[in-house]
């Protein structure tokens, strides 16, 4: 299983969120800036990971109810998949 560490401080606006993400998890190049492509593309791309958001609540600080949204999919894609474990720290 891989391991990938998010750190919630690096979520400071929506355009700069989905560069990090891109740069820290192995996304397709066609994972558009939205949620529900990236649903999409973590349940296509991502089976037999953890994901571990740290600083969680800087997210939520930096991006308010987008930075929920966010954490909403990891937690979908947890529920959705069956070798995908997300940790919210």
């Amino acid at each position: 299983m891989k391991v990938y560490v998010l750190n919630g401080k690096m979520f400071t606006d929506k355009s700069t969120s989905y560069s990090y993400l891109k740069k820290m998890l192995p996304l397709p190049t066609y994972c558009n800036n939205n949620l529900d492509s990236l649903y999409d593309c973590l349940v296509d791309y991502l089976q037999n990971t953890t994901i571990i958001l740290i600083n969680s609540h800087c997210l939520t600080e930096n991006l308010a109810y987008y930075g929920q949204d966010i954490i909403t999919v990891f937690e979908d894609v947890a529920k959705d998949v069956k070798n995908f474990i997300f940790i919210k720290q």
